[in-house]
């Protein structure tokens, strides 16, 4: 990880728009595989990636990021399913809070929502 960020860095420093998506795309990729808790930090790196992608107008990394988004809600919500069979409440709203803000950010809002309205019980 010492090393994606170290990239990141020196990418804003040149201000290569491409280099810095890569980068936080790999950074995302990496918190992705590391804990339940680095979802989020994944989500927020792949966010970081698209929005530069977009304004940099690099379609090949837009379509990576929105494919790593794609893959993390398909991944939270298999583990959603596990965690609610063992009732941990806890991980139940982590996991929810984490599919709100991947919905938010490939830009459906009403699937977004969703996990932030859902009734636990």
């Amino acid at each position: 990880m010492a090393h994606q960020q170290q990239a990141l860095s020196i990418a804003r420093e040149i201000k290569n728009s491409d280099l810095e998506a890569r980068a936080l795309l790999n950074l995302g990729t990496i918190n992705l595989n590391a804990s339940q808790e680095n979802k989020v930090k994944a989500i927020d790196f792949y966010q970081q990636s698209l929005a530069i992608a977009r304004a940099s107008k690099n379609s090949e990394i837009e379509q990576k990021a929105l494919s790593a988004l794609k893959s993390t809600i398909e991944l939270l919500e298999k583990n959603l399913v596990i965690v609610r069979d063992t009732k941990d409440k806890l991980k139940e709203i982590n996991i929810l809070v984490s599919l709100g803000h991947a919905y938010t950010a490939i830009g459906d809002n009403s699937k977004a929502i969703a996990p932030f309205t859902t009734r636990m019980v």
